[in-house]
């Protein structure tokens, strides 16, 4: 494999013969099947030729993300920051009025080769197995053992087993551009220094002006020689570099030479074999700048991806992407409100606590994620709900949780989470439900001191059952001891005499479980 550097940097393979480099890399990408990638472009070039891009219609692309754990189950990246990260590639693919969206929710597997060494044999051997067909797919390993690998694209010829993306855990999130940089790739893009990927430019070796025609690496690219290194005055720019005349000459300056600069303009010290000023394009996304306030892709890029887009949608073998679809779904423009528990709020009990919010406008699943920890990096718990509700379970008594909720649908993930925190009290709650309870209400409730307060439930069967009340403590106020209640609508009175304003615990205890609701006397 070919050792790329990092594309770039922030807080968050077309199989070829190459020559390996004994230069190290900090970062890189490691993608390296250059060959049928630049043979796809040099069809997709000539289909542009033919056919110019016009059309303005969003195109909607099939996603599906393969979160990767270790065998344990430990390790893999939490759904917000891959919800993140579609955003981010969103926004930047839109200018394109190219979308992506999640096909029918995210894949979860537990495979310790493909969470940690997903090049090997047997993590590759897994990522293949789990593969969608016509969609992109896209893997999310914990690490990789190469040192410095942050994630790749692997080609889908011959015979379609590959062609996906992996992405590095720590890459999964908006912002960071790892995978933008790979789609480019799996869009038929080749990197502006192409040739240079394991030789870094080297005034001692490479000259200065360079005095090398072909680049460093070797390439299986017809005609099965090196390629030719990029002249600034464009006129090889058809066969060499990336073999597109609007990114200007680059021969990977991003980190030996250039690496510490991170985006700043090259100081114009380097001159190609002509003599003329070498100027890469250091925003330009599928170079290896970093630090970039903005990056970008070339007019000519962007129209190759589109029409490589167009390609996938029509003929492609196996692996042909599902075209057509377009998501019904509204944004979601706004994040999750009125939440209950109320944010910072003490409650009473511990146990089993249920986590509800107001319904989002749009949202069609919520993401909510727990833990003792405003960072949620101790031991979160998570899940993944259609409805805007969650119950937690086994929460400690008398301690502080944060929980978040990150509302989105297919198409719509920028809206981001929410996040509060509620102390548990001291009361213990069961974690089993009486079976033979349907549903049952408090009215009224509020209520006045003194005013009786019915109990009207609906029984599957009859049982009998223990109905008390308790202060926020958990200290018993009042018990009405073997209350039978039959199948079908049961009504059982409360005496609220001597009960302070307040709020107030009403429990159903039967031999099968126990039932509790919040009872408030005004």
């Amino acid at each position: 494999t070919i050792k790329m550097k990092k594309i770039f940097i922030t807080i968050f393979t077309l199989v070829s013969t190459v020559v390996m480099s004994t230069a190290q890399t900090s970062n890189f990408c490691g993608t390296t099947e250059f060959a049928p990638i630049a043979a796809r472009l040099k069809a997709n070039k000539a289909l542009l030729a033919k056919n110019p891009v016009q059309e303005r219609e969003v195109k909607w692309v099939p996603m599906k993300f393969h979160i990767i754990s270790k065998s344990d189950g430990t390790g893999a990246v939490q759904e917000h920051r891959v919800l993140d990260m579609l955003c981010g590639l969103n926004e930047f693919f839109a200018p394109l009025d190219i979308q992506f969206y999640i096909k029918d929710g995210f894949n979860y597997f537990s495979n310790t080769a493909a969470a940690t060494d997903p090049q090997s044999a047997g993590g590759t051997t897994q990522m293949k197995a789990k593969k969608v067909k016509n969609v992109v797919n896209v893997f999310l390993p914990q690490s990789f053992t190469k040192p410095g690998l942050l994630g790749y694209y692997t080609e889908g010829y011959p015979g379609y087993q590959n062609d996906f993306l992996v992405v590095k855990k720590s890459q999964v999130g908006k912002g960071i551009y790892t995978i933008e940089h790979e789609i480019g790739h799996f869009f038929s893009l080749l990197h502006p220094f192409n040739g240079w990927e394991d030789n870094d430019y080297d005034p001692s070796v490479h000259g200065n002006p360079v005095k090398i025609l072909t680049a460093p690496n070797f390439s299986l690219d017809p005609p099965f020689n090196a390629v030719p290194v990029e002249f600034v005055d464009q006129t090889n720019c058809e066969i060499a570099g990336d073999l597109i005349c609007d990114t200007p000459a680059s021969y990977n300056f991003a980190n030996n030479y250039w690496g510490a600069k991170g985006c700043q303009p090259m100081d114009q010290s380097v001159k190609d074999y002509h003599g003329d000023v070498v100027n890469p394009d250091e925003e330009n996304l599928m170079d290896y700048f970093n630090g970039c306030a903005s990056y970008h892709l070339s007019p000519t890029q962007a129209n190759l991806v589109k029409t490589d887009l167009t390609t996938r949608f029509a003929t492609f073998g196996p692996q042909k992407l599902n075209g057509g679809y377009v998501p019904t779904a509204d944004l979601v423009t706004s994040k999750v409100t009125a939440p209950n528990p109320a944010h910072q709020q003490t409650i009473s009990n511990f146990g089993d606590i249920k986590l509800d919010w107001e319904d989002v406008p749009g949202a069609t699943h919520y993401f909510v994620m727990l833990d003792v920890t405003s960072s949620f990096s101790f031991k979160p718990v998570s899940q993944i709900v259609t409805k805007s509700e969650w119950t937690a379970t086994g929460l400690a008594k008398n301690k502080k949780y944060n929980w978040l909720v990150y509302p989105y649908n297919e198409r719509s993930t920028c809206v981001g989470p929410a996040v509060f925190e509620f102390t548990t009290g001291s009361w213990a709650v069961s974690t089993t439900e009486i079976k033979e309870l349907d549903k049952w209400t408090l009215q009224p409730n509020p209520a006045i001191s003194g005013m009786d307060v019915m109990i009207n439930a609906t029984t599957i069967d009859k049982f009998n059952a223990s109905v008390c009340v308790m202060d926020i403590t958990g200290k018993i106020l009042h018990t009405q001891s073997d209350v039978h209640f039959f199948a079908g609508d049961n009504t059982v009175k409360i005496s609220t005499d001597n009960l302070a304003s307040g709020m107030y615990i009403v429990q159903i205890k039967s031999l099968s479980g126990v039932s509790t609701k919040k009872l408030v006397i005004e």
